[in-house]
């Protein structure tokens, strides 16, 4: 069984478009939320010279997908889908939704230790069946700290490789490290 991915009780549920505090479906950290995790995760970075790669996550064709579907299993598909990764990633990683359609692990691990993290979030998602029968794949860009780098070096880097990935016809992960 995956664990739930709803949020605790005390932790607030703000909009559904992931921008705010929490997202309402998925109970993580939305964009705004989670920038603020990725300016203390870089403060830390650098104080004590270690590693931290941001992943971008998107679901192909996600529109196409969800535009199908009633609202509740929608929303379904996209808690299964957060226990999924919430079941995946490590304890000192964290996970948000960055937009609609859109996740981000923050990940304190190395270039190829982060791409490999990538490519099995990516496989595992080809292969699961939500909902019993939805199939989605996803798009993964991974962009490793640099010396210099801020939030915003950062983010527009896994942006940026995560645009490439789906230029490239998605369901791949691609590296700007």
């Amino acid at each position: 069984a995956l664990p739930s991915a709803e949020a605790t009780p005390s932790a607030p549920r703000k909009q559904t478009s992931g921008d705010g505090e929490r997202d309402s479906v998925t109970g993580l950290p939305g964009a705004s939320a989670f920038e603020g995790i990725i300016s203390r995760e870089v403060t830390r970075s650098e104080r004590y010279r270690g590693s931290l790669s941001l992943l971008l996550l998107r679901i192909d064709d996600g529109a196409a997908v969800f535009d199908r579907m009633p609202e509740g299993a929608r929303n379904g598909v996209l808690r299964e889908f957060t226990a999924l990764l919430k079941a995946r990633i490590r304890p000192n990683d964290f996970l948000g939704r960055w937009r609609d359609d859109a996740f981000a692990i923050l990940t304190p691990l190395a270039a190829p230790s982060a791409l490999q993290l990538a490519e099995k979030i990516r496989d595992l998602v080809r292969h699961y069946a939500f909902a019993g029968d939805v199939r989605i794949t996803a798009s993964l860009g991974a962009a490793e700290l640099r010396s210099g780098d801020g939030v915003g070096e950062l983010t527009a880097r896994a942006a940026d490789a995560l645009g490439n990935a789906v230029a490239s016809g998605g369901d791949r992960v691609q590296g700007a490290l």
